[in-house]
């Protein structure tokens, strides 16, 4: 039974333990030795009466001694866990300076090219982040664009297909006709007026064939249109933002980026009135520059004004980060 209580008070002790009453509890021990050592250690043969006036010569005559000693043990025991406490947080301090920032500083100095600033890596990983995101989104387009394209291109053969089948049947058309043209005139050399009725006939089948050949021949024209049509639509899939990274990197490829950057910049520094040399023909060419005609002050004399277009304004910002 009393090894059970002790089981549970120990077990409660665990479960709501307070660094206080422990430090409390060891200054008491600690002060009240001689109590505790005369306990468990009395000589054979005292007496029980005697055992109590030992223990009564170490406890606390009057409620002011109680007290005072009370209040003593509460001073150490606040004392040594104040004292505990903060050379816990010093030692704290001396592991994290070590960690944080002396580990660092000598990392640093012993290989510079493993450590660098959070701030540039931070910077770094942004980028890098921003550089993925671009990427997926032209990824995306790009096929969004091929499926587009691809369905034209279906379209587009089976419209080719068709178109030959028509030229086909135009010619077959055509030959009929001419074996006609060749019957009638045979016709014509041999049979008498009898035979006129069936001479018109003849005439009027030639019509009517003639008039369907004109009408294939028309479909032909509207189905060699659309594939025209269909190249521009896929020329417009062709996004600004796609055009304008295409140009860039045909700039770079040929070397010509710097350069544009240069004539781009003293174009907007002189207002478009500059004269510049024949190279300006090659940005003109890729629709990066254009020109208009000025009048001057004295409206007879017309000067040329060369300005970004819209995608060479586009390259010019990129170009320029």
């Amino acid at each position: 039974m009393l090894q059970s209580s002790i089981n549970s008070f120990k077990d409660r002790y665990k479960e709501k333990s307070n660094p206080f009453l422990g430090t409390y509890l060891l200054v008491w021990i600690i002060r009240n030795w001689k109590l505790i050592f005369s306990v468990f250690n009395f000589d054979k043969g005292i007496k029980l009466h005697d055992k109590l006036i030992i223990i009564q010569k170490h406890l606390p005559k009057d409620l002011t001694e109680l007290f005072g000693n009370l209040f003593i043990n509460i001073l150490w025991a606040l004392g040594i866990l104040v004292l505990s406490y903060a050379l816990i947080n010093l030692s704290r301090f001396i592991v994290y300076t070590s960690e944080k920032v002396i580990r660092p500083f000598v990392s640093k100095l012993t290989d510079k090219n493993s450590v660098v600033l959070k701030t540039t890596y931070e910077k770094i990983r942004v980028e890098r982040d921003e550089l993925q995101n671009e990427v997926y989104g032209e990824r995306e387009l790009k096929s969004k664009m091929e499926q587009q394209i691809q369905v034209l291109q279906r379209e587009n053969s089976s419209q080719f297909s068709q178109i030959k089948d028509y030229k086909s049947n135009i010619d077959h058309l055509q030959q009929t006709c001419q074996k006609l043209e060749d019957d009638l005139f045979n016709l014509k050399t041999e049979i008498d007026s009898e035979n006129a009725k069936k001479i018109t006939e003849l005439e009027m089948t030639i019509v009517n064939l003639t008039q369907e050949i004109d009408t294939l021949s028309s479909i032909t024209s509207t189905k060699q249109s659309s594939k025209n049509n269909i190249a521009q639509i896929i020329d417009s899939l062709l996004t600004d933002r796609t055009k304008t990274i295409r140009i860039e990197n045909e700039l770079k490829a040929n070397g010509l980026d710097t350069k544009f950057i240069k004539v781009a910049q003293f174009i907007k520094n002189k207002n478009g009135f500059v004269s510049l040399n024949s190279d300006i023909s090659i940005f003109i060419n890729l629709h990066l520059i254009d020109s208009r005609q000025v009048e001057t002050k004295t409206n007879t004399i017309f000067s040329i004004q060369y300005f970004l277009t819209d995608i060479g304004e586009s390259v010019f910002n990129r170009l320029s980060k």
